[in-house]
């Protein structure tokens, strides 16, 4: 899998668990339940071809940008 989907998927659910109260205080990392949480997806997202990949990321962003709104 492409490392900078993976770096954009991350950095997508950290804003969006962050938006929602619930990301890294002052980027400290611990295993907790949303980390496993995102893991298990990643995990998931594997198999994709570089398109799915890509619209995954699309949509999880387009997420981000309903919460703000």
């Amino acid at each position: 899998m492409d490392d900078d989907f993976l770096d954009g998927i991350d950095e997508a659910f950290q804003r969006l668990m962050k938006l929602n109260g619930n990301g890294k205080p002052n980027g400290v990392s611990s295993r907790s339940k949303e980390d496993r949480l995102v893991m298990e997806i990643v995990d998931h997202l594997r198999n994709l071809s570089r398109a799915q990949q890509e619209e995954v990321l699309k949509f999880v962003r387009s997420l981000e940008q309903q919460k703000v709104e």
